[in-house]
């Protein structure tokens, strides 16, 4: 039975089931040389989500990719297995699988008997050159149709573009509007924030307060974070689910200053007490302004042992302030949004 959510924290946790793609997305957050490299096997994901199950803060499981679906009968022996250990399920698709609606009610329906609740489909201009734009409002009907949250999200070079501009999107469902970061094989493009015409507000804040995404790849390497790609490129990895259990890196992730610091209030927050309280570390640290998003900032600051380093005691000082800020800006109602590429 799983544990009271005794927890502060409000955790997920999310499987990179495997890195196989039927898309080649130019801003896929996975470079190109890892397209289908490694998948994890079903007894894995099923220890993995039975030790997420006995961990308070952990309140969802998500399977993402890649594609979730080239995985579909595994995935939906993982999720047999692991049903009783209470976590409700999301997955993250481009539907390339839903031909028709009847074909989509027929593999969503198995899979919320087991404890899916909520779908995510992503679609755009981009997606939409691999997987036709009918395939993806199959699977948002049919989700509907059999009580599923659904969501979609759009990404796009356009800062004006809206996802439901480019899809029949049916009622209720939840729209995400995000604009493409230089990624995979679209490293070499140049966008600037004023491109995008963003303020500094997008690198302030990034998963949320006490709001962990922790990721495992198909090595095993769990991360803090859903940033695919960034938080390799990082150094972000707690350690290996192969060598040591879930539960101490997760308590590892909690205590870590830097981490808490970033995934609650952003990258600019370090900046913003360095150039207060530690100038000769602040003297050092790259213009934030030349980085697009949060996770640009973190992969050139963490990626960086050097780096790194001159930020611990930053890092240690912020940490003492994360709560008494994030009060202070939910009582006044100004918490910022979050801006992700």
């Amino acid at each position: 039975m799983r544990p009271g959510p005794t927890a502060p924290h409000r955790d997920t946790f999310a499987l990179v089931y495997g890195l196989a793609c039927p898309n080649r997305c130019e801003f896929c957050c996975h470079d190109q040389e890892e397209y289908g490299r490694g998948k994890l096997s079903p007894a894995q994901a099923i220890d993995w989500i039975r030790q997420a199950a006995d961990i308070p803060s952990i309140r969802r499981v998500i399977f993402t990719g890649g594609e979730p679906f080239l995985y579909y009968k595994e995935i939906l022996e993982v999720m047999t297995a692991t049903r009783a250990g209470g976590l409700p399920v999301r997955i993250v698709t481009a539907a390339h699988w839903a031909e028709t609606e009847a074909r989509a009610r027929e593999l969503l329906a198995p899979l919320k008997e087991q404890g899916l609740d909520e779908l995510s489909v992503s679609t755009d201009p981009t997606h939409q050159e691999f997987v036709p734009v009918a395939f993806a409002e199959n699977a948002l009907r049919a989700a509907g149709e059999l009580g599923l949250v659904n969501e979609v999200v759009g990404v796009f070079w356009d800062p004006k573009a809206r996802v439901e501009d480019h899809l029949q999107v049916p009622e209720g469902t939840r729209l995400l509007t995000r604009l493409a970061a230089p990624r995979g094989r679209s490293r070499e493009r140049r966008i600037t924030p004023e491109d995008y015409c963003l303020t500094d507000a997008r690198l302030l804040g990034c998963r949320g307060y006490q709001r962990y995404d922790f990721t495992v790849y198909p090595d095993g390497r769990l991360y803090p974070c859903c940033s695919g790609g960034s938080n390799i490129r990082a150094d972000l990895a707690l350690g290996n689910l192969r060598e040591e259990p879930l539960a101490p890196l997760v308590d590892r992730a909690h205590a870590d200053p830097y981490t808490r610091v970033v995934l609650s209030l952003g990258v600019a927050f370090l900046y913003e007490i360095a150039a207060h309280r530690f100038p000769e570390v602040a003297a050092k640290l790259p213009p934030k302004d030349q980085f697009l998003t949060c996770c640009d900032l973190c992969e050139r600051l963490h990626g960086d042992p050097e780096l790194r380093g001159l930020l611990e005691p930053v890092a240690r000082h912020a940490e003492k302030l994360v709560d008494p800020m994030i009060e202070i800006a939910d009582l006044r109602g100004d918490r910022p949004e979050v801006v992700r590429g």
